[in-house]
């Protein structure tokens, strides 16, 4: 956010950043990313939406079901369905981005949704002591439109977060990796910290985006709407835009200005 000092009686915009981990995850529409478990049915820049540029739609439809897929890929497994990138972290490292909650999720009469930002931590190549963190949001099951984390030892954990009051807008979430474990924030605020799991290195090897393609029968949905998840750079991590930039070059000149005149 900008704020306005008076330096020598001169106001001067200056540019005031949260502290936080160092994010690590690249952008969401760059190169670099791979398909993971199975392709969706589409992963594209979809340009501008709600506000953010460059926003990433990962598409789920029948097209990419267990009945369309190459047999041995039929199974629940592959109705996971994304991308990933290999990042290189360390303990307090942090892995970001945001999701659009639409208004038509707060339920699943209008079709179940799932989708997810996941992360890996351990040795490349081996899989003992490797981790994954999960957060994200679904409204699949009994327990309704929600956001949960994986715990690493217990499994799936509904978060207290009230969803219906972020339905419409763009909810930040980040996994930060700690030298044992994990936390978990939305919208900043932490919300869950797992460290039960042990050491796994401390720092991201890869970074996920998926989303669950419920046109499956052993879901008992075989005719689930087609959906798309919209996925959005950390706003923390954007790029500030022009006119942003300009008030920064603006209050830079004006403490070189003040400064000269009190030197005067």
């Amino acid at each position: 956010m900008f704020v306005l000092k008076s330096i020598g009686g001169l106001a001067v915009a200056l540019l005031t950043l949260a502290v936080h981990a160092a994010p690590v995850l690249p952008s969401l529409t760059g190169p670099g990313w791979t398909t993971d478990r199975y392709a969706p049915a589409s992963w594209s820049n979809v340009g501008t939406f709600q506000g953010r540029n460059n926003v990433l739609g990962i598409g789920i439809n029948d097209t990419t079901n267990a009945a369309n897929r190459p047999a041995g890929q039929q199974g629940a497994f592959h109705n996971t369905q994304g991308r990933q990138i290999g990042i290189t972290g360390v303990a307090g490292d942090s892995i970001a981005a945001d999701l659009f909650l639409d208004q038509g999720w707060g339920s699943s009469t209008n079709g179940a949704v799932r989708t997810d930002l996941w992360g890996r931590a351990g040795l490349i190549g081996n899989e003992d002591g490797v981790t994954y963190p999960i957060i994200g949001f679904t409204n699949f099951g009994t327990g309704g439109a929600r956001l949960r984390v994986w715990d690493g030892s217990i499994g799936w954990i509904d978060l207290a977060t009230n969803v219906s009051s972020l339905l419409g807008t763009w909810v930040a979430f980040e996994i930060g990796a700690l030298a044992n474990g994990y936390e978990f924030f939305v919208n900043g605020a932490l919300v869950y910290t797992d460290t039960s799991i042990g050491s796994a290195g401390g720092g991201f090897t890869n970074g996920f985006l998926q989303a669950f393609n419920f046109n499956e029968a052993s879901v008992g949905l075989t005719q689930n709407p087609a959906y798309t998840a919209r996925w959005s750079d950390a706003a923390r991590n954007q790029v500030p835009e022009p006119g942003t930039l300009v008030l920064v070059a603006l209050a830079l000149t004006g403490l070189g200005f003040a400064r000269r005149k009190q030197q005067a």
